[in-house]
């Protein structure tokens, strides 16, 4: 037996999670579009301070990302053949990496709240603390893969 088989009992919740917090970073962009400044902040340094500034349709990027991440971790964990009720098939221990889909949203989504709020001089920098853990989940579930892949 697969020890790690009972992923697959939590599959639809993170599947659910996953797409939403793919699309978190589309709706702060859209609600905030009216009120962004012509140049927002593209870059964070490792203290959350940004460090590279852009034009304003730059903010559109990291929607872009998370759908396209989103994409393409269903593809390889046989999303689409799970919703369509077929088996699906990946390698094993690629169960892993459907914790990263909702961990790569989730921290897409708030690096885009970020730089919204620094756009609009609410917040001068990342809280570097949050990016650190979000960026820990979301490296966790690689190292997780590494491991059991390499038994």
């Amino acid at each position: 037996m697969n020890p790690l088989s009972w992923i697959v009992a939590f599959r639809a919740p993170i599947e659910i999670i996953a797409a939403l917090a793919a699309i978190v970073p589309l709706l702060i962009v859209l609600r905030a579009w009216d009120t962004l400044p012509e140049e927002i902040p593209v870059h964070f340094g490792i203290t959350g301070r940004p460090d590279r500034w852009g034009g304003r349709w730059q903010a559109w990027i990291l929607p872009v990302i998370a759908l396209g991440m989103y994409a393409l971790f269903s593809f390889i964990t046989g999303t689409w053949d799970w919703i369509l009720g077929r088996q699906p098939t990946f390698p094993r221990g690629m169960e892993l990496m459907l914790f990263m889909k909702p961990m790569t949203g989730l921290m897409l989504g708030y690096v885009s709240l970020g730089m919204v709020r620094v756009a609009r001089k609410e917040a001068e920098r990342l809280n570097p603390w949050i990016t650190y853990g979000l960026v820990a989940l979301l490296i966790a579930p690689s190292i997780a893969l590494a491991w059991t892949v390499k038994k």
